[in-house]
């Protein structure tokens, strides 16, 4: 994978044109979560809800695109609990925000997406 100054990314199975302008303005916010540089060609977003299966299957490609395209995307992450049909969601949530000032969200990120079974308040307390 290859990323030309035009915005394209050349892979094996082709090119992938990206409409990105500075006139958009970044679209992170000082509440989101961002791995990856600044000026990266791609910046994906995604909101996750740590109890919803599509989210942790997603969470396993997102991480697969990470390591494959390394500094050309910047991934950025924002809680969207589902709460009517997740009850552990937004404890899920706030759990990977307490570990944010520790410097730990990351990892909290992932064990939650890991371990989605274990997402009540006795789990989320261990």
């Amino acid at each position: 994978m290859r990323a030309r100054g035009d915005n394209t990314i050349t892979t094996a199975t082709g090119e992938l044109s990206l409409p990105v302008s500075d006139a958009f303005g970044t679209p992170e916010g000082e509440r989101d979560h961002i791995r990856g540089p600044k000026n990266a060609p791609v910046t994906l977003v995604k909101y996750g809800d740590y109890e919803c299966p599509y989210c942790g299957r997603a969470h396993f490609i997102v991480k697969e695109l990470q390591q494959l395209t390394g500094d050309l995307m910047r991934f950025v992450y924002r809680h969207f609990p589902l709460t009517s049909v997740h009850p552990h969601a937004e404890q899920a949530a706030e759990a990977a925000e307490a570990a944010g000032p520790q410097g730990k969200f990351w990892e909290m990120h992932n064990h939650l997406f890991e371990h989605q079974q274990a997402l009540d308040r006795k789990h989320l307390i261990e």
